[in-house]
């Protein structure tokens, strides 16, 4: 586990209606928490490992429900990406989304507009990132 610890700092001139996360603005630390395995390691110890990470996840979550994730530094089964990854801005930036990409065309795990679609994979591996597979519309 790692932690970025940074004093509350302010702009010149607070920035309006920008996409970045807005527990971005206050926030005090970053923690990263992350895990690694051998190439060679079994499914089973991958999935122990994932699980470490998410039982971490889940009691900073708990300790601040507000806060988010940096998407760049995210993961990609974070369960509420909507609220970690965008916060408030989310609605907005589905709107648009609709707006400018009604088709879908611009596609990502964790993207807006994403919980649309669903990737369908022939071989799923457990708490993987496998995302190799058909890009279909999720069903209403």
């Amino acid at each position: 586990m790692g932690f970025h610890i940074s004093g509350k700092g302010s702009a010149v001139e607070p920035p309006t209606n920008i996409a970045v996360l807005p527990a971005w603005r206050d926030a005090l630390s970053h923690v990263i928490v992350a895990t690694e395995w051998e190439f060679t390691s079994s499914w089973e110890t991958v999935k122990n490992s994932s699980l470490f990470v998410t039982n971490w996840m889940d009691a900073l979550r708990e300790i601040s429900p507000d806060s988010g994730a940096y998407m760049n530094e995210g993961d990609l089964l974070e369960p509420n990406f909507q609220q970690a990854f965008y916060g408030a801005n989310y609605p907005r930036l589905y709107e648009l989304k609709q707006k400018y990409d009604p088709t879908g065309l611009f596609f990502a795990l964790t993207a807006v507009g994403s919980e649309d679609w669903e990737v369908q994979v022939t071989d799923p591996l457990p708490y993987s990132w496998n995302n190799n597979g058909r890009l279909c519309p999720r069903s209403s």
